[in-house]
């Protein structure tokens, strides 16, 4: 049924053929058949083999699949062993990629009740969750998780978290009633959903939709309905293999082309040709980048952001727009009294953090002590009885219930009234009535024992509150008074505080039904704030410095909104205009008019589920690439649909967690900031390994190319380019992998979407660095060919191993010089180089394995010279990054 809401109960049940006595065990197994069973479906039922099957069918895997052929059909074992285990880690990479889905539907099925209790024949029954069908009736109580989507026909005191629906912490008050057709969702106080709780009282219900019908259903369904695409990662790297692939079999054709030509041994040079193709192709890239993110996952899980998806963190390079959750994201989602305003004119400061029961009270800058002052010891063990949470002690102070009424129990115990001791002493409560969505308040009628009296209290909102008072604690409310306590109440607003008040009267009644709730003594202001965040400011501008949108997506109220926008920065503090939109705004606009209004505006309000989908679908339909963050199944659709989606680890739920990329495991904004910079040195180490390899595997065919060219021997044997190979690129290709975050990474703000890995910024520096270690490597050959061909191949391999070791040390960083980001800083590739050059003399000065790789022995002075040659590379290297440093103005 549709717009259930909106309609008179006996409407509903005429329409479901129903009444409050619900159904028969026979009505309902002929609707189990019409309807289906009341549960959400399983998640891809595609076999794992299959999976696996698809995701070696591409060009990587072909190519390393031959070159894996080829080195086995050489004799080289370690290096067929090493492709092989490469091509196994991609595949195992990409299949939990595409298992997370159905991982994401799952979890939203751990949100439906096993059990529940219905009217059945008349009589109530405990019967299985997946057996109710529209039209029954369910009896619901404190703890129950709601079976199904259902329309409240009565209802007590009952108040239900629907927070992981409509991303609302607070429980929300339930009553029978008809709303209008056009109430949001989120304000559908006649309706109980699936998956919701119920926190406190009682309520009989009709099951209007089951299983896929209901809100959670129709969100499992969109989500399995939303496909994976490719991400920038894979985009860019299967561009950068097929670069890199295609560049090694033109060289190795124009390598063999040329042999031809001059007529070598057709066998000897196949061999060689295809040793150089085998050492061309970059089998040990993809696990290059594997290590890279996988490197990039651990950093950021030591920075409180657990990565599920590795492809994910690349991707953050070039985000250009994320959308936040407020509460606990931006805030501590920690309510707290920081303010209390008494009718005589006192403003009263609190002081302290989180749910922690300790703090002071300053007056005007002074120390009071509330339990000797003549109106707070009235009015706190007020707020301490009429509550309804409760507040746990642990490693640190957490709390059930509504975050707001917890903030007035704290309060009471920072004043050193315990609510247990209180009632066990001096009050007991006679009746009560649950905060009201249209009343506002909370209210209960208490018994002092001491003094032998009957208290009516209510605590709720400010106005609410006020509107029902007639006179204050310290006597007459008069104008002025109602202009002061006014005035109080607008400003504590603007700054996005929660403003709420306390009134009581004396009663001889002991019921809500025998007494009115007016004429009320006004007692005083609480002025409730969830605090912004410490490092939020600074995340936030770092962002939008970086040239990333920061949009605010909440479940509150406008006002609340545009005043935390304004005090992390999201919007400026002189902003005019339109500042923010909320749903009942936007949800009927044009698709024109939402984009435009995406575009524009930084805040939104009270979103329903399918707008958030419809602000992330909006700005990738623009070419945006979107963070999306949530914790509610509500979020779960645009989670997956996002670019990168980041779920919450302390308040999320599993269909977040499952939907997601990124777990952030403190739910902070700044954490967030933190994993993009991961990413952002991702793409920086990727750029600057990718470039080394081409670099250094380009030099070696340049010089080879060229050295056939001019008619000398070949220059290096088979068995020589792949140990080269496995020697330079093997370890200093994984050690500059592992380069820290630097201050080059923000420097170059945000990655365009469209930048190649290999690109215009890499070319130059690419080009001359081929012609320098090719030139050293020919001149060498030459100079030292006089002496015997096995030590002029000798001299070229130590020179281009030299070579290659300061290059790596060069492409630390492609912006700034080695000795301003230190030499040191990265040990690995000072360790890599050591072991490198270690391992290649004792290639040589080993006789058995000289033998083996036919090399002539060099005398230290050799070794000596060949470096200082080689020195050459860093030298060009360094004035290349100097230049341009001046050329784009660089300060540093």
């Amino acid at each position: 049924m549709n717009d259930t809401h909106a309609q008179e109960i006996q409407t509903i049940f005429n329409a479901l053929s129903s009444s409050k006595k619900g159904l028969s065990s026979i009505e309902a197994k002929k609707r189990i058949e019409q309807y289906g069973e009341n549960t959400l479906p399983d998640g891809s039922k595609t076999s794992i083999f299959k999976i696996i099957l698809n995701n070696t069918n591409n060009i990587l895997t072909y190519v390393l699949g031959g070159a894996a052929l080829i080195s086995y059909i050489l004799g080289h074992q370690i290096d067929t062993y090493v492709i092989l285990s490469v091509l196994v880690i991609n595949v195992a990479i990409a299949t939990r990629h595409e298992l997370k889905a159905a991982n994401t539907i799952n979890g939203l099925k751990s949100l439906a009740a096993p059990k529940c209790v219905a009217l059945r024949n008349g009589h109530i029954t405990k019967i299985n969750a997946s057996e109710l069908v529209p039209g029954d009736i369910v009896l619901l109580k404190e703890g129950d998780k709601v079976p199904a989507d259902c329309r409240v026909v009565s209802a007590k005191n009952l108040a239900v978290i629907e927070s992981s629906l409509t991303g609302e912490a607070k429980a929300v008050n339930k009553m029978e009633g008809v709303l209008i057709k056009e109430t949001m969702l989120g304000d559908r106080s006649n309706m109980v959903h699936m998956g919701t709780i119920v926190t406190a009282g009682e309520a009989r219900a009709i099951v209007v939709s089951t299983g896929l019908g209901t809100e959670i259903g129709k969100i499992a369904k969109n989500i399995s309905e939303i496909k994976e695409e490719k991400t920038l990662f894979d985009i860019r790297t299967e561009k950068l293999m097929q670069t890199m692939i295609i560049i090694a079999l033109s060289t190795a054709s124009l390598t063999f082309l040329i042999g031809l030509i001059r007529r070598l041994e057709i066998s000897e040079l196949f061999l060689f040709t295809t040793a150089s193709l085998v050492s061309a192709i970059p089998e040990g890239l993809p696990a290059v980048l594997t290590i890279a993110l996988s490197i990039a996952a651990y950093r950021m899980g030591t920075r409180k952001a657990v990565v599920k998806n590795l492809s994910s963190i690349e991707t953050l390079s070039s985000v250009t727009t994320i959308v936040t959750d407020k509460t606990g994201t931006l805030t501590k989602n920690t309510m707290t009294v920081e303010r209390i305003y008494l009718p005589d004119g006192r403003n009263i400061e609190v002081t302290g953090k989180d749910w922690t029961p300790k703090g002071k009270f300053i007056l005007q800058g002074n120390e009071i002590s509330p339990q000797k002052d003549e109106i707070l010891s009235v009015l706190l063990p007020f707020l301490s009885v009429v509550n309804n949470s409760r507040l746990l002690k642990g490693k640190t102070y957490s709390i059930i219930g509504d975050p707001t009424e917890a903030s007035r129990l704290v309060l009471a115990r920072k004043a050193g009234y315990v609510q247990k001791k209180l009632l066990k002493e001096r009050y007991k409560i006679l009746d009560e009535i649950p905060y009201g969505q249209d009343t506002k308040y909370r209210g209960a009628i208490i018994r002092d024992r001491i003094e032998k009296k009957n208290y009516l209290v209510i605590v709720g909102a400010s106005e609410k509150v006020f509107a029902r008072s007639k006179n204050t604690i310290i006597g007459e409310l008069n104008p002025n008074k109602k202009k002061e306590i006014n005035h109080t109440i607008n400003s504590w607003t603007k700054e996005a505080m929660r403003v709420q008040a306390l009134a009581f009267k004396e009663t001889v009644k002991e019921s809500f039904d025998e007494e009115k709730v007016d004429n009320l003594t006004f007692g005083c202001i609480l002025g409730i704030l969830d605090p912004v965040r410490d490092d939020v400011s600074e995340a936030v501008l770092k962002a939008k410095n970086a040239g990333i949108h920061v949009i605010m997506a909440t479940g509150d109220h406008k006002e609340t909104a545009i005043s935390i926008a304004k005090k992390v920065g999201i919007i400026d503090e002189n902003s005019t205009g339109i500042l923010a939109y909320s749903e009942d705004e936007v949800c009927n606009m044009s698709d024109k008019e939402f984009k435009k209004a995406v575009k524009e505006v930084s805040v939104f309000s009270r979103l329903t589920p399918s707008t958030k989908l419809r602000i992330a679908e909006s700005l990738q339909a623009e070419g945006e690439i979107v963070a999306m963050t949530g914790d509610g199944v509500n979020d779960a659709m645009a989670i997956k649909k996002a670019n990168v989606g980041i779920s919450m680890g302390n308040i999320g739920t599993d269909a977040a967690r499952e939907a997601s990329d990124i777990v952030i495991m403190d739910d902070n904004f700044a954490t967030i900031v933190n994993a993009i910079e991961e990413g952002l040195t991702v793409f920086r180490n990727i750029k600057q390994t990718s470039t080394y390899l081409v670099t250094t595997n380009l030099s070696e065919d340049f010089f080879i190319i060229v050295a056939l060219i001019i008619g000398t021997p070949l220059p290096l044997l088979p068995i020589q380019i792949l140990w080269l190979n496995l020697l330079t690129d093997g370890l200093l290709d994984v050690s500059l992998a592992m380069e820290k975050p630097g201050k080059d990474v923000w420097a170059r703000g945000i990655v365009n979407k469209k930048e190649n890995i290999i690109n215009k910024e890499t070319l130059p520096l690419i080009v001359i660095n081929i012609l320098t270690m090719g030139v050293i490597a020919l001149i060498t050959f030459n100079a030292i060919l006089p002496e015997g061909l096995d030590k002029a191949r000798t001299s070229v391999f130590i020179v281009m191993t030299f070579s290659q070791i300061f290059f790596a040390f060069n492409m630390r960083s492609m912006r700034y010089s080695l000795f301003k980001i230190g030499v040191f800083t990265n040990r690995y590739v000072f360790l890599a180089g050591i072991t490198s050059l270690i391992l290649g003399i004792l290639l040589i000065e080993i006789p058995f394995l000289a033998n083996i790789f036919r090399f002539d022995n060099l005398e230290i002075l050799d070794f000596a010279k060949f470096f200082v040659i080689s020195l050459l590379v860093l030298v060009v290297g360094e004035s290349y990054k100097l230049f341009m440093g001046k050329y784009r103005g660089d300060r540093t």
